[in-house]
């Protein structure tokens, strides 16, 4: 681990921020929710090291 990585904060993502980032629905507050989903996916990468567990992984699948 690089002292960068070790220097950001960690977000445990649950099964919100996938399913979120994929929503069809097109009711303007389920867009809204995508839209900012996807935007602070875009960056999160950036700012954050991302974690999740098994479970969440296979509760998505």
């Amino acid at each position: 681990m690089s002292l960068l990585t070790a220097m950001k904060p960690k977000v445990y993502i649950e099964t919100s921020i996938p399913s979120f980032y994929y929503e069809a629905r097109t009711e303007p507050d389920m867009v809204a929710r995508r839209d900012w989903t996807r935007e602070w996916w875009s960056h999160a990468s950036d700012n954050y090291v991302l974690v999740t567990s098994l479970a969440v992984l296979d509760e998505l699948n």
